[in-house]
């Protein structure tokens, strides 16, 4: 088969491969060619050709001596400067980042184009022709910094290690104070995200695979947009015509690690912790034996890794389970001698007796019962589901915590693991292939796949150790993600000036969490009747009003599916004309999020009113009322799936203008179309509080998408991004550089579940059966389940069915509008010698219009009616019964038939008819912003005499009214809004905000061994002991977080939070200025003064002020901060060759190496008897932890 046969054969299936699926991974080359005179030569022949490869790439000089080569793979290239009449110039080493511009001006000598003069020299350090601001972490410092491999090893890890201005985790992060979950992620040349904004963490692929990650966080060029911070590009390794790979494996026990202060104070072990990962990676010229050879046209580079954790171990007992003998019906334990008071016969009411529901009757107008005799309940009573229940959970979950009396307690009787995992497995793999067709054609494709199955345990319940998954009643759930990315590029070298770059990108993820005992079919097991039995075991729960405690609940129901996928096309033209160095093109995305909620067994539940006297609550026990089987009621799952559409179309051109030999202007526009997400069929319901309800005659009814009208809001086609920025050479040694850009933020997914949150309002049906009467049993579970799925009516009122699961969904009236990022930074760089560089920069940022969906709550009480006092509180059921107060401002009964018993406030709130405090949720509220300023210096030395290192310091502050641009409803922005109708108190320092943060790595080869400054002659045999020592340390220090404080919540209302009060400190240190010296751990849960940290005579509960005070402080307080966080990583390196090409490390890294302990869980809640003191230490940091590793390199 001949070689343009097998070309051919190629193309075709990368086309095939990755078709199902800008250059903003490649490098740009400039410079000016001069001869000895420094006049410009023009014509100059310049070959580049890739130092692994030798493809090459080829470009000549204009009029005035100016070359531009654009969309270079980042790597090592060899220059050759050919013109006649010189000799030719060849210049070595010349080392491309991703989105780098580089300048390398030569100057030719006379001679003859057969001779030549060879130049060794490194990169030019400074940054002389673009403005951008960001941290290049290369494959040396990916592989060779101590890193913790806990849940995997992702080198996103480093970005929040080393780069200003960036902070958080590979779950939630923020870059120069941005909104969490807006930055930008680039794989290859692709966007990375699926339908989580920023998000990359689960789905990354092996740190093996990568050869440099670049950390992009201001001033970038126009062809980088979705972002409302920076980016995280990612560039992934290619194949050379050497055979090179890697293998590397590290192991972790628990016996390595340091206790934790905490546990050594009360004598307790170190919990289980046990972690392995190993790995590698290779890559060379594709071979066919006979067939086909790939030097210098095709390469691959396939890298592996496999990620094991387990952990175990339940703590100390904080589970309360029910008695091994209270499942054949003795609960005597539970019933006290507390006289809670007397029923219609005269008979006293027992704390904690259990009533017989069958005696129930009614004496003197109210309901009486009588008393299971000493709380025993005869055997024949038990229900049949209810003793193979007690079977399953006695073999599993029996209590084995027992007193100093020998006696199981009734509380705290039982363990839960402290972790929330109990197992993780993680495989990631990918390959990448590069063809080189000819000079003007190149193909380039990747593919990754990523598995990672983890039993997650954050739903609380019981748990059996001797079972991975804790026992059939277990509520783990199974979160089995699986990711998929597919690349291709093509680059068409079209003449030596004008280049098109075509890029194709697809990633799919699949995201199920599933009760890890799906299909153990626990409906049969348990004996129930008339339900699905392909499915795990029924939820149990056992009401909230139980004497002495409440009791976890059994088994999980909840099913969700979700998969998300993105299509991606980019079309790029690159032309060299003169100064200018001009890019056009055009960016499409194509999304998709399938999401099915709660596809699961029923959910039952039962409460203590069915055994208990109807008027106390402390009688009867959810429980009691499970083992005759009389439920509260019963719900089984009718899903209606969802399939979220997004499209995403943008159009961007940048020149960039060399306007003399030292300046350089870059100057773009980028305008982005997103247009709201659809729902695949239109099964999408809104609640328009600007139309009449038909039913109510009030303000707010449903309204329902169709073919015809797909949103709820108008979509804008306005949103121009310009990008001005500029490099200055100042000198030989200093450049100054600046910019200024917009940037639209990314329009993902909303949450987890699509448009919105998988709620389908009029599309649905629901199965449930309930009691009308509370002390009456809906079903007994002995008969066969009575509930029918019945669809929900498309009703414009919602006085015939239930919105939804969460709520209504209320559209923003604004939700097309999309949120944007100001950018502006500017910078002066010097090289100072030594391969050192200093920069430093004022960068700012200030983002308008982040989806913050809390903070528009509608149908919050208006502050004003406070003055109404105790009157709010009355229960009225009809529009007579509303005080006289309430009436006269304006309260009105909203329902159609007097019956329902509301407070009185209800009918004062915008939209009484709307029960719930939290009953409408908005949808894509642009109501959101934040701003940042900073000085950043970094500092920066490449590695020579064994020494490298890199150091930044980041002197900030940043302001918000919203955390993150998730989009959720769980909380993410939890803490607002104070008040609805005055939002500015929600304005304030930002919970991210650090006002001082100092970053550094070092990288040192000890000066011993042979070929050393120490030891240059040493014995091979002392050499392989002396020699070949690293050290490596990375060093985080930051100033603390603002903390708030908070306060008791207003009575007879419904606003979201309330905050403490300030007592005007007037100047006064709002902290006591404690250090963990002072820790008293005797009393670190009881009222003191050793631990107070805050000064708390400055605040007050504001109900202590008077029972409807408001608070008066802000979301966070600048002023009041959590200690200093500081944490070193440290490593020591033993590396040897057993042959020449290969190199082996012996590696041990110890991560908080000082095992330093952060105080920083602080009590803030003003009403807590333990306000103001540090009560805990903090969950971000971990007690030193050592990890062993071995590494070849070849």
């Amino acid at each position: 088969m001949g070689c343009s046969c097998v070309s051919r054969y190629i193309l075709i299936t990368f086309a095939l491969v990755f078709m199902c699926v800008g250059q903003q991974d490649r490098a740009t080359l400039t410079g000016r060619v001069s001869d000895s005179s420094g006049a410009s030569v023009k014509g100059v022949e310049l070959k580049i050709e890739s130092a692994t490869t030798n493809a090459v790439y080829e470009s000549r000089t204009n009029e005035e001596g100016l070359f531009t080569v654009p969309n270079l793979p980042a790597g090592a290239y060899r220059l050759a400067f050919r013109g006649s009449g010189f000799k030719t110039l060849i210049r070595e080493q010349v080392v491309l980042n991703a989105a780098q511009v580089v300048r390398i001006d030569a100057q030719m000598q006379l001679g003859t184009l057969t001779e030549s003069v060879d130049v060794t020299a490194e990169t030019p350090l400074l940054q002389t022709d673009a403005p951008d601001v960001g941290t290049v972490l290369n494959h040396q410092k990916l592989t060779g910094l101590p890193l913790s491999f806990s849940g995997g090893r992702y080198a996103e890890n480093f970005a929040y290690k080393l780069t200003p201005g960036v902070g958080g985790n590979n779950y939630e992060s923020r870059i120069n104070g941005s909104a969490a979950f807006s930055k930008a992620v680039v794989l290859d040349g692709a966007d990375a995200t699926i339908y989580i904004g920023g998000q990359f963490g689960e789905s990354s692929p092996s740190l093996e695979a990568f050869e440099e990650l670049k950390v992009q966080t201001s001033g970038m060029s126009a062809e980088f947009g979705r972002t409302g911070g920076g980016v995280f590009n990612f560039v992934m390794k290619s194949g050379a015509n050497q055979m090179h790979g890697s293998a590397v494996g590290f192991l972790h026990n628990e016996w390595m690690d340091a206790n934790s202060f905490v546990n050594n104070y009360y004598g307790r072990p170190r919990q289980r912790d046990r972690r392995n990962d190993w790995g590698g990676s290779l890559g060379g010229p594709v071979v066919l034996p006979g067939l086909y050879k790939g030097k210098d046209k095709t390469f691959f580079y396939l890298a592996y890794e496999r990620y094991k954790e387990s952990y175990a171990g339940g703590g100390s007992p904080t589970v309360t389970v029910p008695l091994d003998e209270f499942w054949n019906g003795n609960l005597s334990r539970l019933m006290t001698g507390t006289v809670l008071g007397q029923d219609a016969q005269g008979r006293n009411v027992n704390q904690g007796a259990i009533y017989d529901p069958a005696s129930t009757r009614t004496v003197n107008g109210q309901v009486v019962r009588d008393v299971f005799a000493g709380n025993l309940i005869p055997q024949s009573r038990i229900s049949g589901p209810a003793q193979k229940l007690g079977a399953i959970f006695r073999q599993h979950y029996s209590p084995t915590v027992k007193s100093a009396d020998g006696q199981v307690p009734l509380l705290n009787n039982s363990f839960f693991p402290v972790s929330n995992q109990a197992g993780f497995t993680q495989n990631q793999f990918s390959v990448k292939l590069d063809h080189y067709l000819s000079a003007a054609h190149k193909l380039s494709g990747s593919f990754s796949y990523i598995d990672r199955p983890r039993t997650i345990l954050d739903q609380g319940g019981v748990w059996d150790f001797n079972d991975p998954s804790g026992g059939p009643l277990s509520r783990a759930r199974l979160q089995w993600v699986r990711s998929w990315y597919g690349r291709l590029a093509y680059d068409w070298t079209l003449s030596p000036s004008v280049l098109n770059h075509l890029q194709l990108g697809f990633n799919r993820q699949r995201n199920p969490s599933v009760s890890a005992h799906l299909g153990e079919n626990g409906v049969a097991a348990l004996g129930l009747t008339g339900l699905s039995k392909e499915f795990n075991y029924s939820e149990i729960q056992f009401g909230s009003n139980n004497y002495p405690a409440n009791y976890p609940a059994l088994g999980f129901q909840t099913n969700d599916f979700g998969a998300g996928q993105n299509f991606q096309v980019i079309d790029t033209v690159s032309w060299v004309r003169n100064r200018h160095t001009v890019r056009a093109g055009a960016d499409w995305r194509r999304s998709y999020l399938r999401w099915r909620t709660d596809n699961g067994p029923a959910a039952i539940n039962f409460s203590q009113a069915q055994t208990g006297l109807p008027g106390y609550t402390q009688t009867g026990n959810g429980f009691a009322s499970m083992l005759l089987g009389e439920v509260a009621s019963a719900t089984v799952p009718t899903p209606t799936p969802t399939g979220s559409r997004f499209t995403n179309f943008a159009l961007f051109l940048q020149d960039d203008f060399r306007a003399t030999s030292r300046l350089t202007l870059n100057l773009g526009v980028r305008w982005d179309y997103q247009p709201l997400p659809v729902e695949q069929y239109n099964r999408l319901g809104n609640w328009n509080p600007g139309v009449v309800d038909p039913a109510w005659g009030l303000p707010g009814a449903l309204e329902f998408a169709s073919a015809d009208r797909r949103t709820f809001a108008p979509n804008h086609y306005t949103d121009f991004s310009p990008r001005i920025g500029f490099a200055y050479q100042v000198n030989a040694r200093t450049t100054v550089r600046g910019a200024y850009g917009i940037f639209y933020l990314a329009r993902n997914g909303n949450g987890w579940s699509g448009v919105p949150w998988a709620q389908t309002a009029g599309f649905g049906q629901e199965n449930r059966v309930s009691t009308t009467v509370d002390y009456q049993a809906a079903w007994n579970w002995n008969n066969p389940y009575p509930g029918v799925n019945r669809p929900l009516p498309q009703n414009a009122s919602l006085a015939n069915g239930s919105p939804g699961i969460w709520g209504i969904v209320s559209y923003d009236p604004n939700a097309g509008k999309n949120g944007y990022t100001q950018q502006w930074n500017l910078n002066i760089q010097r090289e100072l010698g030594a391969g050192i560089v200093v920069d430093a920069g004022y960068v700012g940022s200030k983002s308008t219009g982040i989806q913050a969906n809390e903070l528009r709550r509608l149908n919050q009480l208006n502050p004003r009616f406070l003055a109404l006092g105790d009157a709010l509180g009355v229960t009225v059921s009809s529009q007579a019964e509303l005080p006289a107060s309430v009436a006269a401002a304006g309260g009105r009964y909203p329902f159609l038939d007097a019956g329902i018993r509301v407070p009185a406030y209800q009918t004062l709130l915008p939209y009484p008819q709307m029960l719930g405090t939290n009953e409408i949720k908005s949808a894509d509220s642009p109501l959101g912003f934040s701003t940042y300023h900073a000085l950043q210096v970094q500092v920066n030395k490449r590695y020579s005499g064994g020494l490298s290192f890199l150091w930044n310091y980041t002197f900030s502050k940043s302001i918000d009214n919203v955390r993150s641009a998730f989009g959720d409803t769980w909380g993410a922005n939890s803490g607002r809004p104070l008040d609805y109708y005055n939002q500015r108190l929600d304005k304030s320092v930002s919970d991210a905000d650090r006002s001082h943060v100092f970053k550094t790595a070092v990288q040192y080869e000890l000066p011993f061994g042979r070929g050393r400054r120490f030891g240059k002659t040493l014995p091979a045999a002392l050499d392989l002991l002396a020699g070949g020592w690293t050290l490596h340390y990375i060093g985080t220090y930051n100033s603390g977080w603002a903390l708030g404080v908070s306060g008791s919540g207003t009575p007879n209302s419904n606003f979201a939070t309330n905050r403490g009060y300030a007592l005007n400190p007037g100047g006064l240190p709002l902290a006591t200025g404690w250090d963990a010296g002072q820790l008293d751990m005797s009393r670190i849960s009881q009222p003191n003064s050793a631990n107070r940290y805050v000064n708390t005579p400055l605040f007050v509960n504001p109900t202590t002020l008077g029972r409807y005070q408001r608070g008066n402080t802000s979301y966070k307080l600048s002023q009041l901060r959590s200690p200093w966080e500081m944490s070193e990583d440290l490593a020591v390196q033993k590396g040897f060759r057993p042959v020449e090409a290969v190199r082996v490390q012996l590696r041990g890294e110890v991560l908080n190496a000082f095992n330093r302990t952060l105080w920083g869980t602080i009590n803030v809640n003003t009403a807590s008897p333990l306000f103001g003191q540090v009560t805990g230490t903090s969950d971000w940091f971990t007690p030193r932890k050592i990890q062993l590793g071995l590494r070849a390199d070849w």
